[in-house]
């Protein structure tokens, strides 16, 4: 008698694996080298067709999801219809949207994704609706110098009414003040001068709308050389200034998009040699004091100074009447003055003299050989003021002149 083989036991989880797999019940095959342990009936163990698994196909093994696995998304398909996920639009929509110059346009929908804000058409509003840079293109303005192109020459001075209603916004003024923003309606004038002079310009009329005034040289977009805003404490611009030779242009314009209306401007210039010191533009009311040698012999009056240095002054004056006096009286000089006031423009240092005085002597008010001169004067005007000698000879020398208005 031989010795009999140990029996191998399998794991329990590599059993079940072998009987999924379509192996006999009844026991393992011999393992290589070794001999069955004993005789079986095969017919005794064998099991019954029928309840016999079928063998497990891997290739055609179609497991079903589990149950909390979410099928795939259906892609977003452009153009059915209804906005789905990842989309911006249905092809062919359109909505409202803000352009870049503020204007309402519309966006249309390609592709599924919203374009561009396309602007509206211009229009004769007093804006770029077209967001183009240019204003009321192709439109007829009823105001015949609405576009810089269409300036109102007023070079030969005078008196020129006009409105800004109608017309449109074209450039922002100079406005001085922080409460003009930004601008209204403008319109636009020019003027050439042959040579240096002294000019004046004043919006009067009486309108209620609040204007501003700009004084360009070279064009309406050039440098600016002017501006006013509330001169006279009516709302209304008034400037005076001394300009070299060459082209300007002046805009009148509204404070704000509401401020529009009629007006007269008025524009006055005249020759003035000396008044290119910028000390000659007296700003107010006061005491002004300087020595007149060497200021040069250019003007003339009817009360002397043929053959004395003068010394220019000039201002703008206000609607209204107003008592425009001059006078060396308390300044204690002893050389001869005479002093001289001129309105408007046209001639050398202003148009027609208003008042003059040469040296008074013996009165109680005025120092020997000194001058006062006075003048009922309506503006708005342009003023000048001219100290000048008096009497047989050269005078000149330092001097204090007061001068109100």
């Amino acid at each position: 008698m031989h010795d009999e083989m140990p029996r191998v036991l399998l794991p329990f989880p590599l059993l079940a694996a072998a009987l999924g797999c379509g192996l006999n019940v009844g026991g393992m095959p011999p393992l290589d080298g070794m001999a069955d342990s004993g005789s079986r009936d095969p017919a005794a163990e064998t099991i019954p067709a029928d309840d016999v698994a079928p063998p497990f196909d891997d290739a055609g093994a179609d497991p079903a999801l589990p149950d909390d696995a979410a099928p795939p998304e259906t892609p977003a398909v452009c153009g059915n219809g209804v906005v789905e996920a990842g989309e911006e639009c249905e092809t062919g929509g359109s909505e409202p949207c803000d352009t870049t110059c503020r204007t309402a346009g519309t966006r249309f929908c390609l592709d599924c994704r919203w374009g561009a804000c396309a602007p509206p058409p211009e229009s004769c509003n007093g804006v770029d609706d077209d967001c183009n840079g240019l204003t009321d293109e192709g439109c007829a303005s009823p105001v015949p110098n609405d576009r810089c192109a269409g300036a109102i020459d007023v070079s030969g001075g005078g008196l020129f009414p006009g409105t800004t209603e109608g017309a449109a916004h074209d450039q922002d003024h100079c406005s001085i003040s922080e409460l003009c923003d930004p601008g209204g309606s403008d319109v636009f004038y020019r003027f050439t001068l042959s040579g240096p002079e002294v000019v004046f310009l004043s919006l009067q009329g009486g309108p209620a709308w609040d204007a501003v005034l700009t004084v360009r040289a070279g064009g309406c977009d050039g440098p600016m050389v002017g501006c006013s805003d509330d001169a006279c404490e009516n709302r209304l611009p008034q400037w005076a200034g001394h300009l070299d030779a060459g082209s300007y242009w002046v805009a009148i314009d509204g404070c704000d998009p509401d401020d529009f209306g009629g007006f007269t401007l008025r524009y006055a210039h005249a020759p003035c040699p000396g008044t290119e010191d910028p000390t000659t533009l007296l700003p107010s009311p006061g005491t002004y004091w300087d020595d007149s040698c060497g200021w040069g012999n250019d003007a003339r009056s009817s009360c002397g100074g043929d053959d004395d240095d003068d010394v220019p002054m000039y201002f703008a004056l206000c609607p209204g009447s107003h008592t425009v006096r001059a006078s060396t009286c308390d300044d204690g000089e002893d050389w001869p003055s005479s002093l001289v006031i001129r309105t408007g423009g046209g001639g050398l240092c202003g148009g027609a003299e208003a008042a003059c005085s040469g040296a008074i002597y013996g009165r109680s008010y005025c120092d020997d050989g000194r001058s006062w001169a006075q003048a009922t004067i309506t503006g708005p005007e342009l003023v000048f003021v001219l100290l000048d000698g008096a009497g047989s000879g050269s005078h000149c020398g330092p001097f204090a002149v007061d001068v109100t208005f």
